[in-house]
């Protein structure tokens, strides 16, 4: 049972790292997109678009711009398809049929709507399931009013959602607005001054071709930011532990090999009398031991020595 749980979590970890992944490839290619979009909305706010429309080359990079972009738009089409193939609930309404380069606008339109509507119920189900399990591990307090993105209390988060996407002209209208153009830098090219329109009324008269999405791109940029700044500060963290810095001990090294006298300071001793040779013997002590072991006295061997 044990083992079952941890073969389980080691898969549901490959699964994150593998959604984290995709979600990382798909950021770099909208980040790679602002370019494009940026110079497409200063196309749109310029008032002579004819001019340009009617160059021969302006046509041909126009016409492979778009061939690019159908092929990108397809390629991320395919990979929902895949996605939802893999999940076994979605696999019996999604679309499977390829979608190559040849394929129109509106097609692509369809294919979309057609995800979204087959989608949505199990995207509903998943957002439900993981915030209730948030809530109960962090308490209420996550979704409270401290949160900046979700405010309302007792309120689900798909219900949350369905309020703020339920004003689609109010959402549609800030896309419109050239936040690109406005905040661009004046040293632009005399020739493209010259086309810029004076008037604040013409300069909204390809606002329905504008897209700009800066509010929601710069918040997916400070989403990747501060997630490279806590793996960082985590991988410190981590390399501190495993590699925490020793302390040397304070060592001599030059008092090896006797090149310096070693010696204890002791403290004064009190009451101080002479030492008592305890180590050596004097002459009684051995003419003692000598008679003892002989069974006489030295002195009468000694006058026995003399007389003879």
């Amino acid at each position: 049972m044990a083992l079952d749980k941890m073969d389980e979590n080691y898969l549901n970890s490959l699964a994150v790292k593998r959604q984290i992944t995709i979600y990382e490839r798909i950021l770099d290619a909208r980040i790679q997109l602002q370019k494009a979009l940026t110079a497409l909305n200063f196309i749109l706010s310029i008032s002579r678009q004819d001019s340009y429309a009617d160059n021969r080359d302006v046509e041909v990079l126009i016409q492979e711009a778009e061939e690019k972009i159908l092929h990108l738009l397809g390629q991320l089409i395919s990979l929902r398809t895949k996605l939802l193939q893999v999940n076994d609930l979605l696999a019996p309404t999604a679309p499977s049929r390829k979608r190559n380069r040849s394929a129109t606008v509106s097609e692509h339109y369809e294919t979309c709507t057609s995800f979204n509507s087959t989608y949505t119920p199990y995207r509903t189900a998943v957002l439900e399931k993981w915030s209730r399990k948030v809530q109960s591990a962090n308490g209420m307090g996550v979704l409270g009013a401290s949160s900046k993105k979700f405010s309302v209390l007792n309120q689900s988060v798909s219900s949350q959602l369905e309020d703020l996407l339920r004003d689609t002209d109010r959402l549609v209208a800030r896309t419109r607005v050239n936040r690109t153009a406005n905040a661009r830098n004046i040293t632009l090219s005399s020739t493209i001054n010259e086309d810029r329109v004076d008037d604040p009324a013409m300069d909204n008269s390809g606002a329905s071709l504008i897209y700009d999405d800066t509010d929601f791109y710069q918040i997916l940029l400070k989403d990747l930011v501060d997630k490279n700044i806590a793996a960082a500060d985590l991988g410190g963290v981590k390399w501190t532990v495993s590699k925490p810095k020793t302390k040397r001990p304070n060592l001599d090294v030059k008092a090896s090999k006797g090149r310096k006298l070693r010696y204890h300071v002791q403290e004064k001793v009190q009451n101080f009398m002479p030492p008592i040779p305890t180590t050596t013997w004097n002459d009684e002590q051995i003419d003692d031991l000598f008679s003892g072991l002989f069974g006489q006295k030295v002195m009468d061997v000694v006058k026995d020595n003399e007389e003879v």
